[in-house]
């Protein structure tokens, strides 16, 4: 993905992070991913995207003129944010307000209702993709 200016400002040590998290996806993630790219093929969705200081376990671009937000996040939560709830509130403030839509699946929904993940994430590129 190609710098984008204030918002991919971060340190070697976080994009070093988000390559070593591109290449060791967790089940669910690879799994989702795998689902996005079969589901929406002509639709670019960058892996573990760095976006204001925060990682990204997906993310889509808007290019549709008067969409309500520049972008979509597309976040798995898995245990690891069972303890960082208050964080995870925090992250999705602060992209809210630079115009991101965060949507959260946990691992379960993934596992049991990709349809109904992949019908919820439809429904939200339709708002930001021409």
């Amino acid at each position: 993905m190609k710098n984008r200016g204030m918002r991919n400002k971060a340190s070697p040590q976080k994009k070093a992070f988000a390559k070593y998290l591109r290449r060791n996806q967790t089940h669910p993630e690879m799994d989702l991913g795998k689902a996005l790219d079969h589901t929406f093929p002509n639709v670019p969705i960058y892996r573990q995207s760095l976006s204001y200081g925060y990682i990204l376990d997906f993310y889509v671009a808007a290019n549709k003129e008067g969409s309500p937000y520049r972008g979509i996040a597309i976040e798995v939560d898995g245990p690891y944010h069972l303890a960082r709830k208050e964080y995870d509130k925090h992250r999705d403030a602060v992209l809210w307000s630079k115009g991101i839509r965060t949507l959260r699946f946990d691992i379960a929904a993934i596992r049991n209702n990709m349809k109904v993940v992949l019908s919820i994430i439809y429904c939200e590129l339709t708002k930001i993709r021409k």
